[in-house]
């Protein structure tokens, strides 16, 4: 915990001067803009900081029990970005034996003191008068612009709990702001650029909050998590969740190259910057190289160790939502709720179609460079005997 809150306070003066170096990054007409946003959001996050520490140990005195639970066969997904990860986790969070952070709490709240603050009033609330769905909810948009067809962002959505991180300074998205900044990069190869003690001291504030989750939601649930970016740290993982279950969604690297560079646009464009920072798409492209390499990698280990994880393409989420879940419930051990079979049959009968358009062009690419630079690790090898489930896919 100690070093927990030396990490986290030395990132802040260390993020604070990234930020100063990274102001003019976007060009000089951009600096007001980034001033008023980057500057102000540094010294929110640091409020924010304050406030969470003393919520860590407020729960040291009040609720020191969240120590003795045991985080039991957690699910992640992972995989290439822009694969279905969300589509899958948020269809799976309608099973109420699951749990998964929202964005809420990973903002404001990790903390069991600041849950009971922030949400105990909204979770009382609804047990007093609860609100029944009537269908789906009008996509709006979400609280950023332009990422309505990318990633709809809502507070209360199921999120990628990478998020959570922030306050260990271990979180991907910091890039956005900082994008020259090596450490950060160094997070997409994250079992074999970072060091085993921050390796350790970030898996073990990760495993805290997950206790503290529980804590709050329910000591009889598991946690579903969503996170590509956890794909660079699946032996971290699997160290500290031996008994996890692993989803792992992928894509064709021609289609997850320009998705993924398409989908960062909205927030680089907020931050002033009207294309990509330099070299920004090489260290997107190496980071995603290193990431099929790490699911080919891992799925070996996991065929030798005979490990719970399944392999699902992008194409099979999408024509066979219905097979799809029930393999990963099938993997998982964990019988389907009537919330979740209901959740499969209201998506067939009105199936999702992302509106988001991008294209290799775009970003000076053809689809023969994107198969050179990824032939050593795409098509994936994936074991063919049946040690390991991998969705009626053999090689991917």
């Amino acid at each position: 915990m100690v070093r927990a809150f030396l990490t986290s306070w030395l990132g802040w003066i260390r993020l604070g001067y990234q930020i100063v170096r990274a102001i003019p990054a976007a060009g000089w007409q951009a600096m007001p803009r980034r001033l008023m946003l980057l500057l102000p959001a540094w010294c929110l996050f640091g409020l924010l900081n304050t406030l969470h520490w003393i919520g860590f140990v407020l729960d040291e005195i009040f609720f020191r029990g969240y120590r003795d639970l045991t985080v039991q066969r957690p699910i992640h997904v992972v995989g290439v970005p822009r694969s279905g990860t969300t589509h899958l986790h948020r269809i799976l969070a309608h099973d109420r034996a699951f749990t998964s952070f929202t964005l809420i709490e990973c903002v404001l709240a990790p903390s069991i003191t600041e849950k009971y603050l922030w949400l105990g009033p909204a979770r009382l609330l609804r047990k007093i008068w609860p609100l029944r769905a009537t269908g789906r909810t009008k996509d709006n948009g979400g609280l950023l612009p332009g990422m309505a067809s990318i990633h709809k962002i809502g507070l209360n959505e199921p999120e990628e709990d990478f998020v959570i991180l922030l306050w260990v300074h271990a979180c991907f998205l910091t890039t956005m702001c900082t994008p020259a900044d090596k450490t950060l990069w160094a997070l997409m190869a994250f079992d074999r650029d970072i060091s085993i003690n921050r390796r350790n001291l970030i898996m073990s504030f990760y495993q805290m909050c997950q206790k503290k989750h529980l804590y709050f939601y329910g000591r009889d649930r598991r946690m579903l998590s969503k996170n590509p970016t956890f794909t660079s740290m699946l032996g971290s993982l699997r160290l500290w969740f031996p008994d996890m279950t692993l989803v792992i969604c992928v894509r064709e690297p021609e289609r997850a190259v320009p998705s993924q560079l398409s989908s960062l646009k909205p927030v680089l464009n907020l931050l002033g910057h009207r294309q990509l920072p330099t070299g920004f798409q090489a260290q997107m492209q190496s980071g995603l190289r290193h990431y099929y390499d790490a699911i080919n990698h891992h799925m070996q280990i996991a065929h030798h160790r005979r490990q719970s994880a399944i392999v699902v393409h992008m194409s099979r989420l999408k024509a066979s939502l219905s097979d799809t879940v029930r393999d990963v419930m099938k993997l998982a051990d964990q019988p389907a709720s009537r919330a979740l079979t209901a959740a499969v049959a209201e998506h067939n009968e009105q199936p999702y179609r992302s509106s988001h358009k991008y294209n290799l062009i775009d970003y000076d690419l053809t689809e023969d460079d994107i198969a050179r630079y990824f032939a050593a690790v795409w098509p994936l090898v994936i074991p063919e005997d049946d040690d390991v489930s991998t969705g009626g896919i053999a090689h991917v």
